[in-house]
């Protein structure tokens, strides 16, 4: 979970959860099996969709907020969820597989 300005608080909010905080977006993606979405703060907005996808496990993206076009999606080979459209399931090349736990 990332929360830029608002750590504290979360902090307060999970407090005995097991939740893990990162530093940035990118670094929350690190061997990720989906990332969702949830705000439309510029951090998120500016993401480089493909270094996200090179950190995560799986190029799964939940997008709470529509940030995304369902077509950038698509080029960025991600799996793509959005409310109230339809899903980007991409022809994935052998190439083009997802990062392998380690």
């Amino acid at each position: 979970m990332t929360l830029p300005l608002r750590r504290e608080r979360g902090q307060r909010f999970s407090r005995g959860a097991d939740v893990a905080f990162a530093q940035s977006a990118y670094e929350a993606a690190t061997d990720a099996d989906a990332v969702l979405v949830l705000t439309d703060w510029e951090e998120f907005t500016a993401l480089d969709l493909e270094r996200v996808r090179a950190r995560m496990k799986q190029p799964i993206l939940l997008d709470g907020r529509n940030l995304f076009s369902p077509e950038q999606m698509e080029k960025a080979g991600f799996i793509y969820y959005s409310v109230g459209r339809a899903e980007v399931v991409p022809v994935l090349q052998a190439s083009d597989s997802p990062k392998e736990a380690a």
